[in-house]
């Protein structure tokens, strides 16, 4: 039975990632780009869109978690959200997920739900909003503008003056509008007319090889780049049923995640700490109104590894875990304890990531491993044009 369960969600979360893939033509870019250059680990913390995990599969406390952005929601009922000034007005339900948790026990039969809000009180990755990006692109690309007007200015002087005529002038404009905005063309392979004029009208040397446009796309990349290593931080609540649907535990906990060093251009490393309090009542007394409390705090650092494309395929994850009963008594958990962590997670496929934790306790010397599955996806279809 366990095996047949396993079949079906692995091939939901297949499908799934077909039409979610084949949904990408119609999604609006730039955020479906700044979510596909996050860590596995930062969409974890805080979803652009849509998420659906299968966590601890080999453990005895499997879950199915479904996280949803707020926006995303709205955004699906209403698609003139996706304009600018909406967009950047619904800046709260950008910052805020939602998620619904259903628990199975080792036998896969119901043992709980769970309900929750997570919310960003610092999103400094969101620069699609960002109020300095645009000033810093034009500082950055003030030489390539003042080449642009360089070039074009010396064109038409050379008109006016009569060092050209008129079809050459309509020529050369020409060639101008392909040296601005043609992705592949290179400086060499323009008429020695127009490299002639160019080399006269810039104040410093061109090679062949030089594009114009890919010079300004490379100095966009590294601005979109170092938002991918800045912080967010999240805060966020939980309330948790048991099997016959009663409230039995609250949970509050805060997270955050920021990049702390680049490794080359490929990867980089950053860190991620969660502190987590659950109370619950502490069943283990007669008084109905006794609470237990249950604080942990958790620090990670996750190694991310990039295509190319800058899109990250693998990470590996290391650090530790404090956890201490504050109140009350848990059953099978120690009065205080201190665990060494780590995992690896997988990029399948666009969509789907393979997440194996560790976790180790060296005062008893035993070595736990869990296998989650996660999927990221949109579900917004033709609503988020380019």
């Amino acid at each position: 039975m366990k095996k047949y369960i396993l079949i079906i969600v692995i091939a939901i979360f297949a499908i799934q990632s077909l039409s979610a893939q084949q949904a990408d033509s119609t999604n609006l870019q730039t955020i479906r780009t700044q979510a596909n250059l996050i860590s596995g680990n930062t969409r974890d913390v805080l979803t652009n869109f849509f998420q659906l995990a299968v966590n601890d599969l080999t453990g005895d406390d499997k879950r199915f978690r479904f996280s949803s952005n707020l926006f995303a929601i709205r955004l699906k009922a209403n698609d003139e959200l996706n304009i600018d000034s909406n967009y950047v007005r619904n800046r709260f339900w950008r910052n805020t997920n939602v998620d619904f948790d259903v628990r199975l026990n080792n036998d896969f039969k119901f043992d709980g739900a769970a309900f929750g809000v997570k919310h960003a009180i610092v999103n400094q990755r969101d620069y699609t909003i960002s109020k300095d990006l645009a000033f810093i692109y034009r500082l950055k690309t003030n030489g390539l503008t003042d080449m642009n007007d360089s070039l074009s200015a010396y064109i038409d002087d050379a008109l006016s003056n009569g060092i050209i005529d008129r079809p050459t002038f309509d020529a050369l404009n020409i060639e101008l509008n392909s040296f601005l905005k043609d992705p592949v063309k290179r400086f060499g392979t323009y008429s020695s007319t127009f490299q002639a004029i160019a080399k006269q009208a810039i104040p410093f040397k061109l090679d062949d090889d030089f594009n114009y446009y890919q010079a300004r796309k490379s100095f966009y990349d590294e601005l979109i780049q170092a938002y991918k290593n800045k912080l967010l931080w999240t805060i966020g609540a939980e309330a948790v049923t048991n099997n016959n649907g009663l409230f039995t535990a609250a949970l509050l906990q805060t997270q955050a995640t920021s990049g702390i060093l680049k490794v080359s251009k490929y990867s980089n490393i950053e860190f991620d700490v969660l502190a987590r309090l659950e109370m619950s009542q502490d069943i283990t007394t007669v008084k109905d109104n006794d609470l237990r409390q249950l604080f942990s705090a958790t620090g990670y650092l996750n190694y991310v590894i990039r295509t190319f494309e800058q899109q990250p395929i693998f990470e590996i994850k290391a650090g530790s875990t404090y956890q201490k009963i504050m109140q009350g008594n848990f059953v099978d958990i120690p009065k205080e304890q201190f665990t060494l962590d780590g995992g690896i997670r997988i990029r399948v496929t666009k969509s789907i990531w393979v997440p194996l934790t560790f976790r180790y306790d060296p005062e008893n010397a035993n070595l736990f491993g869990y296998l989650s599955l996660k999927s990221n996806f949109d579900w917004l279809g033709a609503l988020m044009k380019n």
